[in-house]
């Protein structure tokens, strides 16, 4: 099966870019990574008999397909598009595009990378003033009926021969693949960024115990954090008392030298657990995981019981703010009706995910343009909306 994807990611605001001599703005993107898409079935036509009454349809992507050499060619000098997705051609790239991507495009890991050169002056200014900030693909592919599993994850097909199109620069909250697709560039936060974060949850300033610094999280995060010292104090102790031990036995070197040798290898590994423990990255991240996470949560429950009075949700909203990780994966499974006591912490994990993906398939969404908002036309592969046949377009917002 033959389609044509506007796959839509979310983003993340960069607060340093570099800012050409010419005027324009050069920023890094992660594109499209390893994992499972969730798709409405009224995206999709032509699908096999045994995926009838099936939605969502999931589609998994894998770093083979990712990493081949044709795919990664073709993201090189891919025109990029804003606000929306436009279906690039020859006869409307002229007045469309707002820059390409630039130099080489890489493998990371398990994502896609590259540089993006965005040249038109309005579309500059509404990534600086964070009115657009996410990235979307516009590409084809093959879909390959072709069941299994990813991290414990079920999916129904495969996406191959992935073919790029254009990238286009959307406004934020219109991602299917979640937070870690986005613009690369964030290295610095201002004091101005710290207000605005505060819009849709009560944000405080978090000083990091290693280094002095301050990080912006919500409430929650916050006391997640605290409890992220209190852990590493407790590392910290540990240390010290091997130390301790020690000198304890430096009389007696001789005959113990084998104990103090292996006490010495749990002394490096406590030191390396710690300054990983006490990074300000590693802070940080589990900082802006636990925010996700806690949204996510929100938008499985708010999927699986839409017509609950605003009180219940509030209420079981307000339970869950101070669970994280494993448990609140549990919690929230349990809550809507699935059992989790047979399962692995894996299949939970995926479970959760996959809930996710699945309310969030089911979102309401804005369409594309008229040239893709069609989800179930067809189009050959010189990607020409005039000459559309045998290729199925899929956008998603």
């Amino acid at each position: 099966m033959n389609i044509s994807n506007q796959f839509e990611t979310a983003g993340y605001i960069p607060q340093l870019w570099e800012d050409t001599p010419d005027g324009f703005l050069r920023v890094k993107a992660r594109v499209l990574q390893e994992g499972i898409l969730a798709y409405d079935i009224s995206e999709m036509t032509d699908l096999p008999l045994e995926l009838n009454g099936v939605n969502p349809i999931l589609m998994f992507i894998g770093v083979d397909s990712l990493s081949n050499p044709e795919t990664l060619r073709s993201l090189e000098g891919a025109r990029v598009v804003a606000p929306d997705h436009v279906w690039v051609s020859t006869d409307n790239v002229a007045d469309i595009s707002k820059g390409s991507a630039a130099g080489s495009s890489r493998m990371n890991g398990a994502a896609q990378e590259i540089d993006l050169l965005v040249t038109d002056a309005e579309t500059i200014e509404q990534i600086k003033s964070k009115e657009l900030q996410e990235i979307s693909g516009g590409y084809h592919a093959n879909a390959v009926y072709s069941p299994g599993e990813w991290n414990g994850q079920p999916f129904h097909l495969k996406q191959e021969d992935i073919f790029y199109n254009h990238l286009a620069i959307i406004k934020a909250g219109l991602g299917r693949a979640g937070h870690e697709i986005r613009i690369l560039n964030a290295k610095k936060q201002t004091q101005e960024d710290d207000n605005e974060m505060a819009d849709e949850k009560k944000m405080v300033r978090v000083k990091l115990r290693n280094t002095g610094k301050y990080v912006n999280t919500d409430e929650e995060g916050a006391a997640a954090i605290g409890d992220e010292d209190t852990a590493a104090e407790t590392k910290s102790a540990g240390v010290e008392d091997t130390m301790n031990q020690l000198e304890e036995k430096k009389g007696s070197l001789a005959d113990l030298q084998a104990e103090i040798e292996e006490l010495k290898g749990e002394l490096s590994v406590y030191k390396e657990k710690l300054d990983e423990l006490l990074s300000e990255e590693a802070v940080e991240h589990a900082a802006d995981g636990m925010i996700e996470e806690s949204g996510q949560a929100d938008d499985i429950f708010e999927n699986a019981f839409p017509d609950k009075e605003e009180k219940e949700k509030t209420e079981f909203k307000n339970s869950i703010r101070k669970v994280h990780g494993p448990k609140l994966h549990m919690v929230v499974l349990n809550a809507i009706g699935i059992k989790t006591d047979d399962m692995s912490a894996e299949a939970i994990k995926g479970a959760f995910k996959a809930q996710h993906q699945i309310a969030n398939a089911l979102k309401g969404k804005a369409k594309p343009e008229k040239v893709v908002s069609g989800q179930k036309m067809f189009q050959n592969m010189d990607a020409n909306p005039s000459n559309l046949t045998g290729h199925q377009m899929l956008g998603y917002k």
